[in-house]
């Protein structure tokens, strides 16, 4: 009879310590995989954390300026004659071009320099009782244009500017502004990009400040405009320009950098 009471009480209890045995082995599997899942969540929150820090980036743009003055300057000018006899109006054309040789020799300009264009010619007809030309000549309009060059630009600009003489001469004369121009650009460019780029990497550290990040390596370096403005002027154009108007000049050089932030 005792034999039966284990034996009953034996196969009462297996199937209730299998079940428990079964219930432990699911809490650990649980656990385990919690555990896991946990851990992986974790290295995942790190890999998610470090690349988005490796993507933080600034960009920021680089500006290098220096003064200069044209190193070139030419000056166009253009006088007229006008006669009823082209052959007499062509003389009077050749004793005005020695007049402007004269007032360039005396400004202080060789006059050998001079640099005189083929003369151009209009020829005005005479005009019917209804306005309309006839094939009878009344007259001739010559126009005989000249220029000069020169590396003394400032004397250039004074001949450019004291030519009221001629007109006080009598010449029916027209003076254009002189041209200024810088012809060293090339060999300024590349000091210019490094000081650009300096000014890039300070500007980067100020903006990032003292937030607990850093400027770290550069991403990416494009170059913009070399631009040739008047002293007084700042502007920064996209397309860059070229200033001819004035002797003393700014050269400003653009670059554009991308840091990462550490």
């Amino acid at each position: 009879m005792a034999n039966g009471l284990v034996n009953g009480f034996t196969n009462y209890y297996n199937p209730l310590m299998i079940d428990i045995a079964k219930g432990k082995g699911l809490f650990w599997l649980g656990s385990t995989l919690a555990i896991g899942l946990i851990f992986s969540t974790s290295i995942a929150g790190n890999v998610v954390r470090d690349i988005k820090v490796r993507d933080r980036t600034i960009s920021v743009k680089g500006y290098a300026t220096k003064p200069i003055q044209a190193d070139m300057a030419s000056w166009f000018g253009e006088f007229k004659v006008r006669g009823v006899n082209l052959v007499d109006t062509s003389k009077i054309v050749e004793k005005n071009k020695a007049r402007v040789r004269d007032y360039l020799d005396k400004g202080g300009f060789d006059a050998t320099g001079t640099n005189f264009l083929a003369p151009s010619v209009t020829i005005l007809y005479k005009q019917d009782e209804e306005g309309r030309n006839t094939h009878a000549i009344e007259s001739y309009i010559v126009e005989q244009s000249f220029y000069i060059q020169s590396r003394d630009v400032k004397l250039v600009k004074n001949l450019s500017t004291n030519v009221g003489v001629l007109l006080e001469d009598g010449l029916e004369f027209t003076s254009r502004s002189p041209v200024f121009k810088f012809t060293k650009l090339e060999d300024w460019k590349l000091i210019l990009l490094k000081l650009a780029r300096q000014n890039a990497k300070q500007r980067a550290d100020i903006l990032v400040g003292e937030g607990g990040v850093n400027v770290g390596d550069v991403r990416s370096a494009s170059q913009g405009v070399f631009q040739i403005t008047r002293w007084d002027d700042t502007k920064v154009t996209s397309y860059g320009t070229n200033d001819t108007t004035a002797i003393d000049k700014n050269i400003c050089a653009v670059v554009t950098m991308e840091y990462e932030l550490r």
